[in-house]
């Protein structure tokens, strides 16, 4: 798979100087001079500021939905500023076995611009193509403040809830004008909609679709799950996991009861107190991107965690830490039992 990592530094005067590597080689344009660019100030804000769109109407509990033709809009601009024309060339040589673009940089709201809305040739999402992917990561050489947790992201574009202290919102407006909105994108989106109310109500509503075989209580590669469990773990505990992105893999805990784990989300950084560190135990990391949700169990196959977020750094083989949630907290915080049959 061919990897293409992009670097965004940002400068003390708020310009970001942006430069790449192909499979680990400085990238060049022409060819014997390295590539580079670098976002004005006042483009950087400006694309600061659009993104923040997703996020900007909660606390006043007005609609925070953006246009799609200005997603779209906004997925050009990035384009632009960062790549340039370089990027066509990129796009248009990905190998049949599949392309991997990773960006890294210590400055959050950087890794959290809507990096999966860039557009590639013909116009559709780059990510549309089965052959790429995408990640963010911490740079490690401009790592700031000690801590470089990245979360896991799902993005959800549209959204419509009522914060408590608001009246309930027109479900029936909201959803006609999702649609109408969405009506504009024509095949490119298919929305779904579940109309929760509470919680609890939207608890209700999960169902596993027809014709589909599943077994809960099966770890692929590891055998059945025999229970929770117990409250605290040791240093040194060995565990496992199945995920998504690296299935079968097996950890060592590092720390248990650990404090102040700060993760940079869309909304901002946010802080997690009482969480559970591990490191692979194995060539690997323990975790990589789309691994959040996978269950973590112990040598008894009892369940101990449940993985949220990790670093590309750090571990006794230097491939990174995985930090995840004591189970019984999730359980009891989602008024769930887990599932042994």
């Amino acid at each position: 798979m061919r990897e293409i990592a992009i670097h965004l530094e940002t400068k003390p005067g708020g310009e970001v100087r942006v430069t790449a590597d192909l499979d680990g080689v400085p990238a060049e344009d022409p060819p014997g001079r390295p590539w580079e660019r670098t976002i004005p100030l006042e483009v950087r804000q400006a694309l600061l500021r659009d993104a923040g769109t997703f996020d900007s109407g909660f606390g006043a509990g007005r609609r925070p939905l953006m246009d799609p033709v200005d997603l779209l809009d906004l997925g050009g601009r990035l384009r632009k500023a960062v790549f340039g024309p370089v990027i066509d060339g990129w796009s248009g040589e990905s190998p049949d076995d599949g392309c991997r673009i990773v960006f890294r940089s210590s400055d959050a709201g950087l890794l959290n611009l809507p990096w999966e809305l860039l557009p590639a040739q013909g116009g559709r999402f780059l990510v549309e193509d089965g052959r790429w992917s995408m990640r963010r990561t911490v740079r490690p050489r401009f790592a700031v403040n000690g801590a470089p947790a990245i979360p896991r992201p799902l993005r959800i574009l549209f959204c419509a809830c009522a914060p408590i202290s608001l009246g309930q919102l027109d479900y029936d407006r909201e959803e006609d004008a999702i649609l109408k909105a969405t009506a504009r994108l024509g095949d490119r989106v298919h929305p779904d909609f579940a109309e929760s109310g509470t919680y609890d109500e939207l608890r209700e509503l999960a169902s596993v679709a027809e014709g589909i075989e599943v077994k809960p209580a099966h770890l692929k590669g590891l055998g059945r799950l025999t229970g929770v469990g117990d409250v605290f773990l040791d240093e040194g505990t060995v565990v496992a996991k199945v995920g998504r992105t690296t299935g079968l893999t097996r950890g060592r805990v590092t720390a248990f009861e650990l404090d102040n784990i700060r993760v940079a989300f869309g909304i901002g950084e946010l802080r997690f107190d009482n969480q559970i560190e591990i490191e692979g135990a194995e060539e690997g990391s323990f975790s990589e991107g789309g691994d959040s949700g996978s269950l973590i169990v112990g040598s008894d196959l009892r369940a101990v965690a449940l993985l949220f977020a990790g670093s590309d750094q750090g571990g006794a083989n230097g491939q990174g830490l995985t930090y995840a949630n004591p189970i019984h907290a999730v359980l009891q915080a989602l008024k769930v039992e887990l599932a042994l049959a």
